[in-house]
């Protein structure tokens, strides 16, 4: 089997796909964050589309030879992964939230039980003070744990537990405006009975709608 594509990075640097165009230098990306492209032979995941460079783009930069670049492989993750790290990540904001539930309702103090329904009714009341703030609370929780997390690392506690990367089309972790709007876009993606979610089942680069529109990438780093 073909070895994955190989990228050197300081301190993070990869392409992704056919994002960039082959040979093209990577505009934006600050002189102290430049990335150097070495030789490799690219061998993207099932499915993927394949990453195409020019000879020159190829080449080798006297940094890389001279070892002083950190060379790592990365592929775009599987469907099936990125889907794992989503239920991580869920189970982390759920965990919160009934603990949320659980400390609103002790200080709210227990509803007195009605006649007709008894206990559960009394609890139902005591529950539905809370729970619309309750949404609020989850949803900018959700923002602000997915805009930052991926803007200081480019990944959640999902994605780190299966070893995926969120990156931008100069490899490295997307900014945190540009998180901030993919985290938006993420909730977008989710009102949409998780279609945009479900698009990396059939996307040649495993990007879901809010990765698309934001061209960022997730990643799988090979060993």
């Amino acid at each position: 089997m073909a070895e994955a594509a190989k990228f050197p990075t300081p301190p993070f640097g990869l392409l992704v796909g056919d994002a960039l165009k082959a040979g093209e230098p990577l505009a934006g990306t600050p002189a102290s964050k430049s990335l150097e492209r070495a030789p490799y032979s690219a061998a993207p995941a099932p499915g993927a589309a394949p990453i195409d460079l020019s000879d020159e783009a190829r080449a080798p930069s006297a940094e890389a030879e001279a070892g002083e670049l950190e060379e790592i492989r990365a592929r775009p993750a599987g469907a099936f992964r990125q889907m794992g790290a989503f239920l991580l990540d869920a189970l982390v904001l759920g965990a919160l939230f009934a603990l949320y539930l659980l400390a609103a309702q002790g200080i709210a103090g227990r509803a007195p039980a009605s006649e007709s329904g008894g206990e559960f009714l009394a609890r139902a009341d005591a529950l539905k003070g809370v729970l619309v703030p309750g949404l609020v609370l989850l949803a900018a929780l959700c923002f602000v744990y997915s805009s930052l997390f991926h803007a200081l690392g480019g990944r959640t506690l999902g994605k780190w537990a299966l070893g995926l990367t969120v990156v931008d089309m100069t490899g490295q972790p997307p900014g945190l405006a540009r998180s901030a709007i993919r985290s938006v876009l993420s909730l977008v993606s989710a009102a949409l009975l998780m279609l945009g979610f479900a698009l990396v089942l059939f996307d040649l680069k495993r990007q879901s709608l809010h990765d698309k529109l934001t061209r960022t990438f997730v990643v799988r780093l090979a060993d």
